[in-house]
């Protein structure tokens, strides 16, 4: 029984998430489809040697292009997969390095989707186990033009911060975690429809 309530949870999450991601702007998350905001934030499961790809996004851009972008991806459980990170877009140059991430693309801007939601990074994972992997979006540390958050720029100097799905003490996406997403997808109800 509680195997049951724990899908509906995810899938009551996966739900609610999708519906505050089309609310809200600017939103930076990973997404298990980048043609899809549906996929984004959540939990996937995947079976012990199985191959996903999974994108970082920006979700419901407020503007119609990136010229760069900067998040610190932190990666918790990374010993349960092998990775292959790909920044997106002609001539994207990291000026930092992984786990930071301070892109430019100013020679190829990265434009939205149909699914209105720019593609960043992609990473193809491959897992070991059916252990969690959690992944979470922060600000760069030390960052000057975003201090407090992950996001992108548009053209020079004009910088939008974005609110990263998940938060400091819950991930962004999971992978073979679907008991840690029941408390985010409570909270997003409870944030929706009140107390």
């Amino acid at each position: 029984m509680n195997r049951v309530y724990g899908v509906l949870s995810t899938c009551l999450f996966v739900l609610v998430f999708a519906t505050v991601a089309v609310a809200q702007s600017d939103v930076m998350c990973f997404c298990a489809d980048n043609e899809s905001e549906s996929t984004c934030g959540g939990n996937i499961d995947l079976a012990a040697f199985t191959q996903q790809t999974i994108y970082l996004c920006v979700v419901n851009p407020s503007q119609s292009q990136a010229l760069g972008w900067q998040a610190y991806i932190e990666v918790a459980g990374e010993e349960n997969m092998s990775a292959t990170w790909q920044i997106l877009g002609e001539s994207a140059l990291n000026f930092a390095s992984s786990p930071e991430y301070q892109v430019g693309t100013a020679l190829s801007p990265l434009t939205p989707n149909s699914a209105n939601v720019i593609p960043l990074l992609s990473i193809s994972v491959l897992t070991f186990n059916e252990d969690s992997i959690r992944f979470y979006i922060k600000p760069v540390p030390g960052s000057l033009d975003l201090p407090d958050n992950p996001g992108y720029a548009s053209d020079v100097g004009m910088v939008h911060p974005c609110s990263p799905c998940g938060a400091d003490d819950l991930p962004s996406f999971t992978i073979n975690s679907a008991a840690e997403d029941e408390p985010r997808a409570w909270g997003d109800v409870k944030t929706i429809y009140g107390d």
